[in-house]
């Protein structure tokens, strides 16, 4: 079969940059901080129709805020304890996916993990252990140990191999690049295997005395041609540890890190 990509959606966010992508089946949740303003977002993504469902949270704490998972019907939000020299995790969201609403908050409680409509949870404070009903936080049962709970939740995850100058892989790539696209790589080599192809990130010179580089994204067919090649920073001096990653038959990549661009390969 022949391997072909197509595009579910573009979307730019100026001034902000993805955190986290969180996979549930047929969408995604993303999570976008923007730095100088101190400001977290949250929207979520549906790759069947290629759409954004929701986009924003109205939290009272809109930046000491992250994403922990997806279970069932909810989206779990903590919150992070600012006035600590090392913050630390305090107070569970629910968050109806569905929509975007706050559905609950248990406060002092860090979430764990979540099963069938169970959450596993610990309470700092005590050292307890609690185990919550999904609907309203409520507690079901308090105990010093909770059976192991088989986790419902997907993060993005990448089988993302990472190839330095140093590694022999490396040059291996270098080779199949320079003699395929005339393109010699430097600083490092990201490799993803699909079924039907395989995408690479790498980075290119453009200025050695200042040491600025270019950031690129080619996927290829299994036969070795090319299907996209995608300048995703145009001038960088940072390598970038999550150049893309991929879920099933997705493909997340940033371009100039504040335009989302999701794949169907």
């Amino acid at each position: 079969m022949k391997m072909e990509i197509k595009e579910i959606i573009t979307h730019k966010k100026e001034g902000w940059q993805v955190w986290r992508l969180l996979y549930e089946k047929d969408f995604v949740i993303v999570e976008w901080r923007n730095e100088e303003a101190r400001k977290v977002d949250f929207m979520k993504i549906d790759l069947k129709e290629g759409k954004i469902d929701w986009e924003g949270i109205s939290l009272e704490e809109d930046w000491w805020v992250g994403a922990s998972a997806i279970a069932d019907d909810h989206l779990y939000l903590y919150n992070f304890d600012e006035e600590e020299q090392v913050p630390k995790v305090r107070n569970i969201i629910a968050i109806d996916h569905h929509n975007g609403k706050v559905k609950w908050i248990k406060e002092g409680c860090q979430y764990l993990d979540a099963q069938n409509d169970e959450i596993q949870a610990i309470h700092p404070a005590s050292g307890s252990y609690l185990l919550l009903a999904a609907t309203d936080g409520r507690t079901l049962k308090e105990a010093q140990e909770l059976p192991e709970l088989q986790s419902t939740t997907t993060n993005v995850e990448e089988n993302i191999h990472r190839y330095t100058e140093t590694n022999p892989h490396f040059d291996t790539f270098k080779r199949f690049l320079s003699k395929s696209l005339h393109i010699h790589p430097h600083k490092q080599i990201l490799y993803l295997e699909h079924k039907e192809g395989f995408t690479l990130s790498f980075y290119m010179e453009e200025d050695s005395s200042a040491k600025i580089y270019s950031h690129w994204l080619c996927t290829f067919s299994k036969g070795g041609d090319l299907l996209q090649k995608i300048c995703l920073q145009a001038q960088t001096e940072e390598v970038s540890l999550d150049a893309f990653w991929s879920q099933e038959n997705y493909l997340f990549y940033l371009v100039e890190k504040d335009t989302l661009v999701v794949n169907r390969i």
